[in-house]
C-alpha cells in the first residue's frame, strides 16, 4: 500500500518521471560533476607540484566516477559531461551507458594511480579516497559489469577478482 508519495513510488519500483526524489538525485549529482570538472579543469593551471596537483585531481576523479557509477545505475544512459559546462554543451544528450562505464573505470584507475594507500595524516583522513578505495569501486564496476554480460566466461569477473583481491591482500582495511 502506498499514498503515491515520492519515496513510495521508489519502494513498489512504480517511479513516475515526476518524482520529485529523482529529480533531487539527478540535480545533486550534475552539481557534484559540475564542481569536479570544474576543478579538474582548473587545477593543472596553478601553482602546485604536478604531484599535488594529480592528487587532488584525483580526489576530484574519484567522486565524479562515483557520481556517474550512481547515475548510470538508476538512469541507464545519462549526459557525459567530463569538462567545465559551457552555453553550447548544456543542452548535452544521453550517452550510451558502457561510454559512461568507460570513463568511470578511467577515472577510478586515475584515482588509484594519483592517491595515497592511506591517509592518517589529519583530523578529515576518514572522509579522503584512497587508492585501495578506487580498488574497491572498481571492483565492484567489474563485477555490475560482469553480471550484466549474464555470462560465466566475461572477462569482466577475472578483472574485477583482480582489483577486489588487491584491496583484500593489501591488509589496509
Amino acid at each position: 500500500q502506498t499514498n503515491g508519495g515520492d519515496q513510495d513510488q521508489l519502494v513498489s519500483f512504480n517511479v513516475l518521471n515526476t518524482n520529485g526524489t529523482l529529480n533531487q538525485v539527478w540535480t545533486g549529482f550534475y552539481k557534484a560533476i559540475g564542481e569536479c570538472n570544474s576543478f579538474i579543469q582548473n587545477v593543472y593551471g596553478g601553482s602546485l607540484s604536478d604531484a599535488q596537483k594529480n592528487y587532488y585531481a584525483a580526489q576530484a576523479r574519484f567522486i565524479r566516477a562515483l557520481c556517474y557509477f550512481n547515475l548510470a545505475g538508476i538512469y541507464g544512459d545519462v549526459p557525459l559531461r567530463i569538462t567545465a559546462s559551457e552555453v553550447d554543451s548544456v543542452n548535452m544528450s544521453r550517452t550510451p551507458k558502457a561510454l559512461v562505464y568507460q570513463q568511470i573505470a578511467a577515472d577510478w584507475k586515475f584515482a588509484a594511480q594519483y592517491l595515497p594507500a592511506s591517509d592518517n595524516s589529519t583530523e578529515l583522513a576518514a572522509s579522503v579516497p584512497t587508492r585501495y578505495a578506487a580498488f574497491g569501486y572498481l571492483a565492484k564496476l567489474y563485477w555490475f559489469l560482469g553480471s550484466n554480460d549474464n555470462t560465466p566466461s566475461s572477462p569482466n569477473w577475472a578483472i574485477a577478482k583482480t582489483y577486489g583481491d588487491s584491496v583484500l591482500n593489501a591488509n589496509v582495511y
